[in-house]
């Protein structure tokens, strides 16, 4: 088993190091930079949004309706698909927190689409109007060989990750394609 591979939902949650990863915002911060597959118990859906609340602690975590559900083809994920996971261990991957300069949290509402068979991720993000730029990390891809599109990228053992830095406005779509 490794890190960077998505298993059988279950086998991850209540294991030491997932339960020392979700112990924390540091132990989270770290996932998050390592790229790791984390387990948490889905505890409620919204359903008015499909998103699915995980119980990480002190804190939630919230997983949208595109990311809630493997769909093949792009096909519409179907409503029940993500209120059934309310109560079991789902799978997911910390993609970011966002305080101001004065340590507050904002509400900033992003949806991922990682589609890897494609190699290709979208992240559509709402509400970051206020800040002055904001970055982005997208992955993990397989390690890239070459980069035809000049990313700036990053390597992490034998994954690359691409980062998209000083995104402006208050609502944008950024797709990486490889």
């Amino acid at each position: 088993m490794t890190d960077k591979s998505y298993l059988p939902e279950g086998g991850l949650f209540g294991t030491p190091q997932n339960t020392e990863y979700i112990s924390s915002r540091e132990m989270l911060e770290r996932a998050m930079r390592e790229g790791r597959i984390l387990e948490a118990l889905a505890v409620k859906c919204d359903c008015t949004e499909m998103t699915l609340t995980v119980d990480l602690g002190g804190m939630n975590g919230y997983i949208k309706r595109d990311s809630a559900a493997y769909s093949p083809a792009g096909e519409e994920i179907k409503d029940i698909a993500v209120i059934t996971r309310v109560g079991h261990a789902v799978a997911f991957t910390v993609t970011g927190f966002f305080t101001d300069a004065d340590g507050r949290t904002h509400r900033i509402r992003f949806t991922v689409r990682h589609e890897r068979w494609l190699r290709r991720c979208t992240v559509e993000l709402e509400g970051i109007g206020r800040f002055e730029g904001t970055d982005i990390r997208f992955g993990p891809f397989p390690r890239l060989q070459n980069n035809p599109k000049g990313y700036e990228t990053e390597l992490i053992g034998n994954a690359s990750w691409i980062w998209v830095r000083g995104i402006k406005g208050d609502k944008r779509t950024i797709t990486v394609e490889l």
